[in-house]
């Protein structure tokens, strides 16, 4: 990964630098915005996502969900302390209102802070627990994304890979219950609210009840449609 020609440091990576008379190396900015994009990266946001604002949601979307965008941007004002406390966030509201882009919005803004984040579907998470079973490398990898994460935002929570139902069933209670017990900050999404989750048969009752400490924030809407387009 390599930043774009920069004509500040002739690319490469320092600048001059003079205070009282002497002169020193500094990091140039372009240092700051690889390392940006870097763990941005690492911490799976998609590129779609990268940019996106609360500011570019359309102001019918904003005043339709003004309570709920509130609770974000609450969110975002004590996140050092919501991060600290394990506080987390329940998203859910139908397709296309916007919860994986104000979601890579919040993990951008903690890494942005020095926040170790990652940002994954829920059945990528099964999938690699499942592998991680015989699998050494993908073993480290998920170890890394449950231990070593302040902030873990998981989207898509109904809809479960799963190969073996009993077997998935576990690794979901298993995965949930790690994540429980660290006292991780989470952020967790899907199209169904806590008690649908609750009621479907590859929940069970006492994984979704885990969830009941997220604070829930329902968007409502046909699609929260960018001002500007993407």
């Amino acid at each position: 990964m390599t930043p774009e020609y920069c004509a500040q440091c002739n690319h490469t990576g320092l600048r001059p630098k003079r205070e009282n008379g002497v002169v020193s190396l500094e990091d140039c900015e372009c240092v700051a915005k690889l390392k940006r994009q870097f763990l941005i990266t690492q911490a799976n946001v998609q590129p779609r996502y990268v940019d996106f604002t609360l500011d570019k949601l359309s102001p019918e979307f904003k005043k339709r969900n003004k309570k709920q965008l509130q609770v974000v941007e609450d969110y975002l004002a004590n996140l050092d302390e919501n991060i600290k406390n394990g506080k987390g966030l329940f998203f859910q509201s139908d397709p296309g209102l916007a919860k994986s882009s104000i979601i890579s919005y919040i993990i951008v803004c903690a890494i942005e802070k020095g926040y170790n984040s990652y940002f994954s579907r829920f059945s990528s998470l099964i999938t690699m627990k499942f592998d991680a079973l015989d699998d050494m490398d993908v073993r480290r990898k998920l170890n890394r994304i449950i231990y070593e994460t302040e902030l873990l935002a998981i989207e898509e929570v109904e809809q479960v890979y799963t190969r073996n139902e009993s077997l998935a069933d576990n690794l979901i209670s298993e995965l949930i219950g790690e994540i429980y017990d660290l006292k991780k900050a989470i952020i967790l999404s899907g199209n169904t609210s806590k008690r649908a989750l609750r009621e479907a048969n590859k929940f069970t009752a006492g994984v979704v009840d885990r969830f009941s400490e997220l604070k829930d924030v329902i968007f409502v809407g046909e699609s929260f449609r960018c001002v500007s387009s993407e």
